[in-house]
């Protein structure tokens, strides 16, 4: 098994830190298995704890990702994954700049509606490095830790979900995934 760190904007590591780790299968045995070219995800995991100091929550999501070419993850040591479509543009912001895409919910007047951070400009997007480095199948688990959901952001117990949707190097976005619901600022 290989593991991948995700890398993350330098505009969002004072609030938002990024890890995710990639168990990669790469299936040789008994000929290749035929996937589709667009990634398809599934929800395996989620986990929620307070942080040290019991002032924000800490959030890790596990999936299960494959794709039929294996043109998954973005990074900055490979000059391609620099150019457009994948590069950074401050002025006209770019949206495949980042692969992966998590969208945070809470729960209001008997719905879930999109949760507005109070940081400007603020969002859960993230790149995930490149996880092969040959065109070929794979599927494996990307694990990604997003902590520091400040408490001061939600009133007590408040009820949340996660959407999540990747996108590969030739821009096929994967089918969104909603995990279990979940509680931020447990009293």
């Amino acid at each position: 098994m290989t593991s991948f760190k995700m890398l993350v904007p330098n505009k969002f590591i004072l609030f938002f830190v990024m890890n995710s780790i990639f168990s990669l299968a790469l299936l040789s045995c008994g000929g290749k298995p035929e996937f589709s070219k667009k990634p398809t995800i599934e929800f395996r995991e989620l986990l929620i704890n307070p942080s040290i100091d019991n002032r924000s929550d800490l959030c890790s999501i596990k999936i299960f990702l494959k794709d039929g070419d294996g043109d998954l993850g973005l990074s900055l040591d490979v000059p391609s994954d620099k150019l457009p479509p994948f590069n950074l543009d401050t002025i006209n912001p770019n949206k495949y700049y980042n692969n992966y895409f998590l969208n945070l919910y809470t729960w209001k007047s008997g719905s879930y509606k999109p949760f507005v951070f109070p940081v400007p400009n603020f969002n859960l997007e993230g790149r995930f490095s490149r996880l092969s480095t040959k065109s070929s199948p794979i599927e494996g688990f990307l694990s990604f830790v997003a902590p520091a959901f400040p408490h001061d952001f939600f009133a007590p117990n408040t009820q949340a979900i996660f959407t999540l949707f990747v996108y590969d190097r030739a821009l096929n976005q994967s089918n969104t995934i909603t995990t279990t619901s979940f509680i931020l600022n447990k009293k």
